[in-house]
């Protein structure tokens, strides 16, 4: 009797071990720094909203239950009730797991490949801004080619994954002729 409540709690403890190991669903834990907002609001892509909640000293907690078998995007938008016109917008990746999100003097996102991903994207775009801004000698026309260069590296990188395609969206008309045919390409878009 002793060997059978061993093995029987062996295997319980088994169960509950794999089932806390996975993770089913995207979270989303995140603080912002900016007291003027409020609230926040999760949307897809279009701004359909999915969910809205207060922020409680800046911090906020959302969830999207269930195993989330394609990644896709989402768009919070961060709401000062005071001011209509004063919103900030962040995009994240939803995938399996758990995003840690910091807006503050920096924006610091992570917790998933994609979301890892991401902030490389917004580091990379930063210092392609702070090489331009140093570099005062570039006319107009060579600060678009170099930002151009850059959306088509970060999408080239990514073309086989969500992120690729959601730079090419939001960032594609940055690309000048060449880089845009170029991308089309890379994401088999016609």
């Amino acid at each position: 009797m002793k060997h059978i409540c061993v093995i029987w709690f062996g295997e319980i403890l088994a169960c509950c071990l794999a089932a806390c190991a996975g993770h089913d669903g995207w979270t989303l834990e995140g603080k912002i720094s900016f007291s003027r907002y409020t609230s926040v609001l999760l949307t897809d892509e279009a701004y359909h909203p999915l969910d809205s909640m207060p922020l409680r000293d800046g911090s906020f907690r959302m969830e999207l239950p269930g195993e989330v078998e394609h990644p896709y995007p989402v768009v919070l938008r961060f709401v000062n009730r005071e001011d209509a016109d004063d919103v900030m917008e962040m995009p994240l990746m939803v995938e399996n797991g758990t995003v840690r999100l910091d807006i503050g003097e920096y924006v610091r996102v992570g917790g998933t490949p994609l979301n890892d991903a991401l902030q490389e994207f917004l580091n990379g775009l930063q210092d392609c801004k702070e090489h331009c801004a140093r570099q005062t000698e570039l006319g107009a026309e060579e600060v678009e080619k170099l930002f151009s260069a850059f959306y088509l590296q970060q999408i080239s990188i990514h073309r086989r994954d969500t992120l690729g395609a959601y730079l090419f969206r939001q960032y594609g008309i940055h690309l000048d002729e060449r880089d845009g045919l170029e991308a089309r390409k890379l994401l088999n878009i016609d």
